[in-house]
């Protein structure tokens, strides 16, 4: 076979959303390496992660400083040039190629696109983007959830609606993408809620998407369970109220990940209840500020099937207890962590003296029945 000289490797760019199930993508691809080398397709492994966030960061106006660690990027033009170099060791004409990471989606203004594009296209033509977008109501709750996961404490109300507005703004999102110049083809696709149960068949509608097909009679390899599970409402409300209470969120910050990792998976266990919804007043505003654009969206990628189910999937509110801790339940909670967890020091140096062992949690109860009056609410 005669290869054309100037042909270069496909490349598929898969940047989420946030909150759309891009760790499970990563994490499977990840896995069926092996299998997509057999179908003719490679999904990266000299890059240090399964998200490959690696190859935005020279490009960003500034990342969060854990994640230039977990991509071990210390001098970005530096990373820039071995990228070059790794990727011209290893593309060659007629591979196809897919990478992943959500942080594209939020980390690049158009002119770190533009940039991003005119690296990827020395290695890479086509390119293609494929990008998922969750409805607001719902993407607006996971992201709340995993912010109070991270360590932060406002409340859920209309000030956070207005924070995370930019993130979405689905229709603003996609007419960015769609003006850039070095990307051959956009593919949005909607993220259902029910793929939060059924997570294989979002592989399968990503695959469909890129033309991508495992060898016959193959199956993908899905992950082991992580540690992303979702909270229900009453264990956010409960590392809500623990986050500016226990002292290890400032104190114990070099082992912070790992330590706060503990402290989360712990309240899961002990909490129950719905997940996180909106209450009515809430919802009916992400309905007035973004219904319209959505319908405006769903016409200009196609109005197809998937895309009418993203747009009719029942409005789901909290009601008035979903929305409220007592007191009384917060020291019922973390008498149970406290005899549950045990201490959750992980043996690292200096996190008893941030108190987190039984009797933090008891004092932590005490501070709480003594600060908090009624209920604590959502906002």
């Amino acid at each position: 076979m005669i290869v054309d000289p100037d042909r270069k490797a496909e490349l598929v760019l898969h940047i989420g959303t946030h909150k759309t199930g891009s760790t499970f993508i990563q994490r499977t691809l990840a896995a069926s390496r092996a299998l997509l080398a057999g179908a003719g397709w490679c999904y990266p492994d000299f890059l240090p992660a399964d998200n490959h966030a690696r190859v935005l960061l020279p490009f960003t106006n500034g990342a969060p400083q854990a994640l230039y660690r977990r991509q071990q990027v210390t001098d970005p033009a530096a990373t820039l040039r071995q990228l070059d170099q790794q990727f011209a060791a290893r593309v060659a004409p007629g591979q196809r190629w897919v990478m992943s990471s959500e942080q594209a989606s939020s980390m690049l203004d158009a002119a770190g696109w533009q940039d991003l594009l005119q690296f990827l296209g020395t290695h890479f033509s086509p390119i293609r983007l494929v990008v998922y977008y969750r409805r607001q109501d719902f993407h607006m709750c996971s992201a709340y959830g995993q912010n109070i996961k991270m360590g932060w404490d406002f409340d859920f109300g209309p000030d956070y609606l207005k924070r995370i507005r930019r993130r979405l703004d689905h229709l603003g999102h996609h007419a960015q993408l769609a003006g850039l110049s070095g990307c051959d083809e956009l593919l949005a696709r909607p993220y259902l809620e029910r793929y939060k149960r059924a997570p294989l068949d979002l592989i399968a509608d990503f695959a469909s998407t890129v033309g991508l097909r495992l060898p016959d009679g193959e199956q993908w390899r899905t992950p082991p369970p992580g540690t992303n599970s979702s909270h229900t409402a009453e264990g956010i409300w409960l590392l809500k109220a623990l986050n500016p209470q226990l002292e290890w969120d400032q104190q114990a910050r070099p082992v912070f990940p790992a330590h706060r990792r503990a402290v989360v998976e712990a309240v899961r266990r002990v909490t129950e209840g719905p997940g996180l919804r909106p209450s009515e007043q809430l919802a009916a505003a992400v309905q007035a500020q973004f219904w319209p654009g959505n319908d405006v969206l769903v016409g200009q990628v196609g109005r197809s099937s998937l895309w009418q189910e993203w747009l009719d999937q029942p409005i789901r509110v909290a009601d008035e207890q979903a929305l409220t801790i007592k007191p009384e339940r917060l020291v019922e909670l973390l008498t149970r962590l406290s005899a549950s967890a045990g201490p959750i020091d992980l043996g690292a140096p200096g996190l008893r003296a941030a108190r987190t062992d039984s009797a933090g949690w008891r004092a932590a109860a005490g501070r709480l029945k003594r600060r908090l009056r009624g209920d604590v609410r959502s906002g």
